[in-house]
């Protein structure tokens, strides 16, 4: 299996949400990117680091990375590998042990970017789930089957407020059928 390395690019937020964002990580040569939904928290974040807040090096995970970077040699990977319910399956290997520990997306996101560890997917899936980057771009492209339930089901209310039927009835079709496989 093939992987593909990623760089964290940015974090957008989504207009008309409750501070719900993208972050938006792309390849090495940028020219395919991977958009991840993610919370207020995540957020709240990545934005931080992105505007270099004072005595950031003083937060918990920046402390914790300088404390086990200073204790340990270990190597580790940070691998994408699957979507599953509207949300990105990733794992943190211990590439010495080849010990792996599940994690959610956004944390691993930020733990990259904080701490170096480099960041795959599987070619497979970002052929699936990416899309064209590019850099002078305004809007951002999101696989409907990466946005959460509770995403979807605003998308949809917004969709009908704007009479986009046509997007609805899609959006709809997601929805009914998660819930199916939740029953399943």
């Amino acid at each position: 299996m093939s992987q593909v390395r990623l760089k964290y690019k940015c974090i957008t937020e989504i207009v008309g949400s409750d501070h719900l964002g993208i972050l938006v990580l792309v390849n090495e040569d940028e020219t395919l990117q991977v958009s991840i939904p993610c919370n207020k928290h995540a957020t709240y974040d990545f934005s931080l680091r992105d505007f270099a807040t004072p005595n950031c090096n003083r937060l918990l995970p920046e402390v914790l990375v300088r404390l086990l970077k200073s204790e340990t040699d270990m190597h580790f990977e940070i691998r994408i590998e699957d979507i599953r319910k509207g949300e990105y399956l990733s794992r943190i290997y211990n590439m010495k042990t080849l010990e792996m520990v599940p994690i959610q997306i956004a944390d691993a996101v930020l733990l990259s970017i904080i701490s170096g560890i480099p960041i795959y997917i599987d070619e497979v899936l970002i052929r699936k789930q990416g899309a064209e980057f590019h850099k002078d771009s305004h809007g951002l492209k999101l696989p409907i089957n990466a946005l959460s339930l509770d995403m979807l089901e605003k998308a949809i209310d917004r969709a009908i407020s704007e009479e986009n039927y046509e997007l609805a009835s899609m959006l709809k079709e997601e929805i009914d059928h998660r819930k199916k496989n939740l029953q399943e």
